[in-house]
């Protein structure tokens, strides 16, 4: 496995874990405040977001297909709603299913824009 792929693979497993860590915030916050606080929470977005930036970006300047970068928009698109969401303080907003919807949706966009940087640096590989 290239360089490249093994950084898609790191960052497929950063988004599950994002994903896990976000569902679970609220047992964290009962029994770990400190790994469910405000600041932890933005931390790990913007380490999450600027590395899958980073590697999708280095991909698809090397394939020159677009079809990860329109995953990772529409993943970080999610996570960002949902930050906003968190933000607005809304009455029961973190309490319903739209908080959980948006953390499994944006992390699985991401997981799938690996996927994808992943298989076309496999395809253009193969083909120069």
């Amino acid at each position: 496995m290239s360089g490249p792929g093994r950084l898609d693979v790191v960052g497929s497993g950063l988004s599950m874990l994002c994903a896990v860590h976000c569902l679970a915030a609220p047992l964290l916050s009962a029994a770990l405040p400190l790994l469910a606080g405000e600041g932890v929470e933005l931390g790990a977005f913007l380490v999450l977001a600027g590395f899958t930036a980073l590697v999708i970006g280095s991909g698809v300047r090397r394939h020159r297909r677009p079809g990860s970068l329109v995953l990772l928009a529409l993943g970080l698109a999610a996570l960002t709603a949902l930050r906003a969401l968190e933000g607005a303080e809304l009455e029961g907003a973190e309490d319903g299913p739209l908080g959980p919807a948006l953390v499994v949706l944006g992390s699985a966009l991401l997981v799938a824009a690996h996927l994808a940087n992943r298989r076309a640096l496999r395809a253009h590989a193969g083909c120069c």
